[in-house]
């Protein structure tokens, strides 16, 4: 068998884990997505309530209702907060498994690289051998009866 051929292993191998690891970026991709949207659905709430506030502050109970007001408010920021951390280390994770992805990626590509040049060894062998047994075909007497 030749080398070209054995080596086919290793490159559906490493086909393989690079097939893995791009399912996994999509997967955290996708999860950064979703928590992105949760963070864009907080501060568009915030929003939403503080334009609510803004309109409904009138009356005699304005001091209680701004004091409540205020600790929701409040709440709601340290959710958008902690939602900014899920976000970053969403992001974190995935720049971490586009690196994965992209070694295996760069390590598919350097073995199927190398797999054609070793054809091209091979092919360039076989055709010397060939010219040798050509050339000694041609060298050797020939029998005339």
């Amino acid at each position: 068998m030749k080398r070209s051929q054995r080596l086919q292993i290793v490159l559906q191998l490493a086909a393989r884990k690079e097939d893995e690891a791009l399912q996994k970026l999509k997967q955290v991709q996708k999860e950064l997505a979703a928590q992105e949207q949760r963070q864009s659905d907080l501060i568009d709430y915030q929003q939403s309530y503080m334009n609510n506030v803004r309109s409904n502050t009138t009356g005699a109970n304005l001091a209680k209702m701004l004091t409540s007001y205020q600790q929701f408010l409040g709440q709601l920021q340290k959710a958008i907060e902690q939602q900014a951390l899920v976000v970053d280390n969403a992001r974190r994770q995935v720049q971490h498994y586009r690196d994965i992805w992209l070694a295996l990626h760069h390590k598919h590509k350097g073995m199927g690289d190398f797999i054609e040049r070793c054809k091209v060894q091979e092919e360039a062998e076989q055709e010397k051998k060939l010219q040798q047994q050509m050339d000694e075909a041609s060298q050797r007497p020939r029998n005339r009866y």
